[in-house]
Parts: C-alpha cells; structure tokens; sequence
C-alpha cells in the first residue's frame, strides 16, 4: 500500500539510496571538512592602508625641499666635504688653507646663489623687432588674459591703446586727427582749436618738462579729449539756438 511521507525524507532516500544507474548529487549535505574551517585565501595584513596611499606617511621634515635646492651640485658636494660633521655650528674645517681660501672666494659664493635653468619669460635678453612664426619664446611682452577677454576697441585695426598715448608734434596731431574724426563737425578750425588747446594744457600741466623740449607735444587722448568738449558745446548751441 502506498504510504505518503514527508518531502525531507523522499529527498533524502534519492540522495543517500539512489537507483541503480542513475547519476546522483554528491554535493548534498555538509562538506567532509573540519569545525571551523574557512574558505578561500587568508587575509593579507599590510602595514599601509589605503589611507596612507592616498595622504601619504612621510613625515614633514622629509617631505620639505632640501636646503641647497638649485645650486650646482659639484659646490655642494665639495662645500659638505670641507665642512665639519662634529661642529654643531657648522663651521668651517682647518684642515687646509686651501679649503679656508676657497670658501672665502667671492665667486664661489655667487655661484652658490646661482640658480640654474632658463626663465619662462626671457627679460634677460632683448625682444626681436620683428619674430618670426616659429619663434615661441616669451619676452615679457605678450598680452594678459584681461587684455585677451576684453581687448581695446581698435586691436582689430591693428591700432593698440598705447598709441593713442604717445607725445606727438602739432604737425602730426592735426595729420591724425584729420584722418580719422568724422568731418561732420570736424573742421579745420575746430581741429587746430582743439590740438592747441590740448597743447596749451598738456605744457600748462608739465611746465618743467615743457620747457626743455625744443617743440610742445601732446597725445591724441588729450586732443580727443578737447575735441569731444568742443564738439558737445557745439551741439548744445545748434540744438539750444
């Protein structure tokens, strides 16, 4: 007669008494190994954690830069080996005279404050008048990054703002100012007007200096400057009148 049992013991009958040619699950059960037994590779015990990979564990006498940094290392090497190791001052060893005569050179201590390499702007040696394509050397004179976000007005024309400073003659004020202020109101006796009077201030301002220069000269600022004075009195009588 058919008995029903429990699930467990079917399952268990199956494994433990299997069939006669039938393949059965050996991995069943709890494996054939000792109490405690672990599974898989033993920890490693480091003595540096990631911690001290990222921030490091120098200390900060060994992290700051040697003393003699940049100075050329044949001094160095000789001056460490003329000097005392016992003398707590440092001070120099009577070996020799020579070693005395040494230290005591004027040129080996400037070679001690040299310091080596080339500068990234080269101040030391004058800039070309004209560069060619291929030359990148920096001479101290290439633009700012205010001067590159926000450039003059007439950078594009090749005209820069220091040329609206320089001292110029009376002669070569009304040849530029004529050229390039709008004939609207710019005629030859406001032009003369306003270059004389730029002059007249300009020497007025710098008596000294006036004084000693053979003709008086005045930038194209001040002569913009009166002229832009001349030009709104001008209008304020047309639109008043």
């Amino acid at each position: 007669m058919d008995v029903d049992v429990p699930q467990t013991v079917k399952d268990y009958r199956r494994i433990c008494h299997p069939e006669v040619g039938r393949t059965t699950c050996s991995v069943a059960g709890p494996p054939n190994v000792s109490s405690g037994f672990s599974f898989g590779a033993a920890t490693r015990h480091d003595f540096a954690s990631a911690e001290n990979c990222l921030k490091g564990f120098y200390s900060v006498a060994e992290q700051l830069p040697d003393v003699d940094l940049g100075k050329p290392v044949a001094l160095r090497t000789l001056a460490r080996g003329i000097r005392s190791e016992d003398d707590p001052a440092d001070a120099v060893s009577g070996h020799t005279a020579a070693f005395q005569r040494f230290l005591s050179n004027p040129a080996r201590r400037a070679q001690e404050d040299r310091r080596l390499g080339v500068p990234s702007c080269r101040t030391d040696i004058a800039a070309p008048k004209k560069r060619r394509i291929d030359d990148r050397v920096n001479y101290n004179d290439e633009p700012s990054v205010g001067q590159l976000l926000a450039p003059g007005p007439f950078e594009e024309l090749g005209v820069l703002d220091e040329a609206f400073l320089i001292r110029r003659t009376r002669d070569d004020l009304l040849s530029l100012v004529q050229k390039s202020v709008s004939a609207t109101y710019a005629d030859k006796r406001v032009l003369e007007q306003a270059v004389d009077t730029a002059l007249k201030r300009t020497a007025e301002e710098q008596s000294t200096s006036a004084m000693n220069e053979k003709e008086a000269s005045a930038s194209l600022m001040d002569v913009l400057d009166v002229f832009v004075e001349i030009l709104g009195e001008q209008v304020a009588r047309e639109t008043c009148s």
